[in-house]
């Protein structure tokens, strides 16, 4: 677990409220938020829709994938073509949750906002006396406390009466659904896109980051939405579904979304105060991944997910255990006769990283040690906050 000057609220972490973190704890949330980037890419089309949890796949692939996402966001780093130098801009824009969940529910939304739901239902108003068709007990208890000796004197000056009128509004319980998500997204992802160099460049198609663009007229959306009818509708979280959120196509995507928010906002604490672990079980994965890169290496393959649970990062079947404090696995090389070349074992416990080379006849040799924790550390310690920058995968490539 990661030592703090003092400990952090779900709250702070969840709502980015970085002015009231230390420059040690903002740093360990950069890089929290740098691992959580890394797994997403990762893991991009091997999500269930529905859920968001990883479908099964082969541990190889996650691992090429890891090492393939590592690598795009050196080649998005060094492809920057952002003008903007402050010293509050100086990190990248990361595929973090709140960007996943973001994008997962972007159409859906866009759906809902052209042709929002409607619900029948009577409004109180005051009307023109002529074009009133009904009185009701609330006209009655209106008129009762009215001065005047009759209905004329009653409605004057304004010749109006208080009545009933139908509408269709917005008003639904699946709009304030949406409200509720559309609004928490638009708050929490223009607070962490804000201080990105990404957030005044509109180069982001050169980079190769065409999510960029998507997330940019959500935000602006957002905006515009304020002064239309959706935007009077009250945000609220929905205990149970309706008929429309359980079986309307966007608005189901919009439920999901916001059981997806929920589950990151319990769990954020628990990834903050495990940063240091998940940090050195990132670097672990990615050594393996950019060994994997290499012609005939072949890794002990095996079928599982990836799970996220309690701030723990592993990679299991479903019915396996795994604490995230050690690993092991083998990866060798062979010829194009299948020929055993050489052959690398990697494991780890906790933040240390052992690897051992082997080539046939040798006996066992000393293992090469990386210390992932003292990297971990140095970039705890910069003076500067840390992300997707030039310093951290510098450190990265460098322990690789």
């Amino acid at each position: 677990m990661m030592t703090n000057d003092k400990s952090l609220s779900r709250d702070a972490l969840f709502n980015d409220r970085t002015e009231l973190m230390t420059p040690r704890q903002k740093n360990a949330y950069r890089i929290m938020q740098g691992v959580n980037h890394f797994i997403n890419l990762a893991l991009e089309g091997h999500r269930e829709i529905s859920t968001g949890k990883c479908r099964v796949m082969l541990y190889s692939e996650f691992l090429l994938e890891l090492a393939k996402g590592f690598l795009k966001t050196q080649q998005i780093r060094d492809k920057c073509l952002s003008e903007s130098e402050t010293d509050t801009d100086i990190s990248l824009a990361v595929h973090d949750d709140f960007i996943r969940i973001a994008l997962y529910a972007n159409n859906a939304i866009k759906n809902i906002i052209r042709d929002p739901s409607r619900q029948v239902t009577k409004v109180e108003v005051k009307q023109l006396a002529s074009r009133v068709a009904a009185f009701t007990a609330k006209t009655m208890q209106w008129m009762s406390v009215r001065s005047g000796r009759n209905i004329a004197e009653k409605i004057a000056p304004e010749n109006k009466i208080l009545t009933t009128k139908t509408v269709f509004s917005v008003d639904t319980k699946e709009n304030r659904e949406l409200m509720y998500l559309y609004r928490n997204l638009a708050r929490i992802v223009a607070s962490r896109f804000s201080k990105t160099k990404c957030f005044h460049c509109s180069k982001w198609d050169s980079c190769g980051q065409g999510w960029l663009g998507d997330i940019k007229k959500m935000l602006s959306a957002f905006t515009r939405l304020k002064t239309e009818e959706l935007g009077h509708v009250k945000a609220e979280k929905q205990v149970s579904q309706n008929n429309k959120l359980m079986c309307d196509l966007n608005y189901k995507i919009i439920w999901d979304a916001t059981l997806m928010l929920t589950k990151v906002e319990e769990n954020i604490k628990a990834q903050f105060d495990s940063v240091r672990e998940r940090f050195a079980k990132l670097l672990y994965w990615l050594m393996l991944g950019l060994c994997l890169r290499y012609k005939g290496a072949k890794l002990l393959d095996r079928a599982g997910a990836l799970y996220d649970d309690q701030g723990v990062l592993s990679f299991r079947g479903a019915k396996e255990e795994d604490d995230g404090t050690t690993d092991s696995d083998k990866i060798v090389f062979v010829s194009e006769t299948n020929d055993l070349l050489r052959e690398y074992v990697f494991s780890r416990n906790g933040t240390e990283v052992y690897v051992e080379c082997r080539f046939p006849g040798e006996k066992k040799t000393d293992a090469l040690v990386f210390d992932c924790g003292a990297v971990f550390d140095e970039l705890l310690a910069a003076e500067t906050d840390v992300g997707i920058t030039e310093e951290e995968t510098g450190e990265e490539k460098q322990c690789l």
